[in-house]
């Protein structure tokens, strides 16, 4: 609970460095710093420095001088609970989780994006017809931290056939140069209509 007390509402604060030492073990080295919130004082009794000491890595250790200044992460209702703020606990591993596993999935739905577009362009490249479009609306919407410039169209992916095929794309020059009721030329796909780019 402290942990999640000092991620949410905790602030940071100088402090400093009083002294550090490493002890060695069946398992290794074990590097110690001690801190304190604020300057350096002459006045070492003051119960207002909360000091600490932390365990920390062997990087942080070379870097932690004595008189060295520090950032720590404290409550400000309780100062005494604090911490180096370069230390990550592991309860900060677990809160950055979701942000992890929402960073994986917008990668992941990014590369199936591209690869569609590729696999697309790729059809339309092999085996793409053209037709005659007609413009029937354009329009501005939001997309993320940019304006999309969306236009809709109709073609007849088959002139014997009455069937009519809408379609819509982000297309700013195509927003720019056309009306509606413009006609266009359009790439498709014979069988797969829905793969089409407006040729301009």
């Amino acid at each position: 609970m402290t942990e999640l007390q000092l991620l949410r509402e905790g602030e940071i604060t100088e402090g400093v460095i009083l002294n550090r030492h490493e002890e060695s073990g069946e398992e290794g080295e074990t590097y110690w710093v001690e801190y304190q919130l604020g300057p350096l004082l002459s006045d070492k009794s003051s119960h207002a420095l909360h000091r600490n000491r932390a365990v920390v890595d062997g990087d942080t250790y070379s870097l932690s001088r004595p008189k060295s200044k520090v950032l720590i992460r404290y409550l400000p209702a309780a100062p005494e609970i604090n911490r180096l703020d370069g230390q990550q606990p592991l309860i900060g591993y677990l809160v950055a989780l979701p942000f992890f596993g929402l960073f994986f999935t917008l990668f992941s739905v990014f590369v199936v994006t591209s690869l569609q577009n590729l696999h697309d362009a790729i059809l339309l490249a092999r085996r793409g017809r053209q037709a005659m479009a007609q413009v029937v609306d354009k329009w501005v919407e939001a997309c993320g931290d940019r304006n999309c410039h969306c236009v809709s169209y109709r073609f007849k992916p088959d002139p014997s056939r009455r069937f009519v095929h809408y379609a819509a794309e982000d297309n700013d020059t195509a927003y720019h140069k056309l009306s509606v009721n413009d006609h266009v030329m359009v790439r498709f796909v014979p069988d797969r209509p829905e793969i089409c780019r407006l040729k301009l």
